[in-house]
């Protein structure tokens, strides 16, 4: 899992994901029994290595697996070999999969496939290039968060 978040008011620096090592925050491991997803068990980085931090459940478990599906569906057909990560974007309450590329016969972009639910304007499990998503992701978040909606979006 990484982490990115929104530009303080009135900052506008260009929009780039986290570095690989920097800014990574822990790892999520869904937890499945019988092909189901159950669970979520997600750790947090400390100086001694990773630590189990907590169990989730809810939304974010079962549309993780979803969007695996999708960034299957997404590179089926590309010599691309991509990396999935989670991208955690707490100012806009989103968490997508990272599909960062390592090997490949060109240089590539990254994608990001919001999991559900996504903030309003962000359609859920659709791959975006990252140049597309990141500048409404690093934008601060104006209003409040109410009833499922970022407000002034």
């Amino acid at each position: 899992m990484h982490r990115l978040d929104p530009a303080p008011s009135g900052l506008s620096p260009a929009p780039s994901l986290p570095s690989a090592a920097g800014d990574r925050s822990g790892w999520r491991f869904l937890v499945r029994c019988g092909g189901e997803v159950l669970a979520a068990a997600e750790t947090i980085e400390t100086p001694d290595g990773p630590a189990f931090s907590h169990f989730a459940e809810g939304p974010y478990p079962v549309s993780t697996l979803r969007a695996l599906h999708q960034a299957q569906l997404h590179c089926a057909d590309s010599a691309v070999v991509y990396q999935p990560r989670l991208l955690c974007v707490p100012g806009h309450y989103m968490t997508a999969l990272w599909l960062h590329p390592l090997l490949g016969p060109a240089p590539a972009a990254d994608v990001l496939v919001p999991l559900a639910p996504s903030p309003c304007g962000v359609t859920a499990h659709h791959p975006y290039a990252a140049t597309e998503l990141l500048p409404v992701l690093t934008r601060p978040v104006q209003g409040v968060r109410s009833a499922g909606i970022l407000a002034g979006q």
